[in-house]
């Protein structure tokens, strides 16, 4: 996973940045507060904000929920059901 990026400029100067890990990854876990923002990011756009809720609620408690919980609120997150609740 370690990278370095380069840019070098028409005069020469260049700024470099290496990195080993990143937010989420295994090394350096991410915060329930990033999960959550991503999801909503990504997802809200064609979810419902409280079906989204419930799905990161039952994730951060899966150890009180059933898997079927969790999959019968992940069928209903679907982009072809946007508008459609």
């Amino acid at each position: 996973m370690p990278c370095k990026v380069t840019i070098i400029f028409d005069n020469d100067s260049k700024l470099q940045i290496e990195k080993k890990d990143y937010e989420g990854f295994r090394t350096r876990p991410a915060s329930w507060n990033l999960i959550t923002q991503k999801v909503y990011n990504l997802t809200s756009s064609y979810n419902d904000k409280t079906l989204l809720n419930d799905i990161i609620d039952t994730i951060r408690n899966i150890e009180h929920h059933q898997i079927g919980e969790l999959m019968k609120l992940l069928e209903k997150a679907r982009p072809s059901s946007a508008g459609n609740d």
